[in-house]
């Protein structure tokens, strides 16, 4: 008799100890979910410049501007600024 309730004793902490694992596990998946359910704040839209060498549309914070016009790349803007200095050298001549 006493090994029954022994017995009885260990399965019911057991039992106990099942249901704080599954409790803890549920408050968990709760926050999991509470935290997915709030996305971060998308950022605002940028407007989009055209580079003037290759035509590729890039973010105004990223773009490169001078006087002629926006760059997706510095060796855009270098090609572009040797350009204009080689057309500008063919009208002296």
């Amino acid at each position: 008799m006493k090994l029954l309730v022994l017995l009885a004793v260990v399965a019911g902490l057991w039992w106990l100890r099942r249901l704080a694992q599954v409790g803890r596990l549920a408050r968990q998946l709760r926050q999991m979910r509470q935290v997915s359910r709030e996305a971060p704040p998308r950022p605002a839209p940028q407007p989009m410049l055209r580079c003037l060498v290759c035509g590729t549309q890039t973010p105004a914070s990223e773009a490169l501007q001078d006087a002629r016009g926006a760059y997706c790349c510095a060796a855009h803007q270098a090609k572009a600024e040797q350009d204009a200095s080689s057309r500008t050298g063919e009208r002296k001549e």
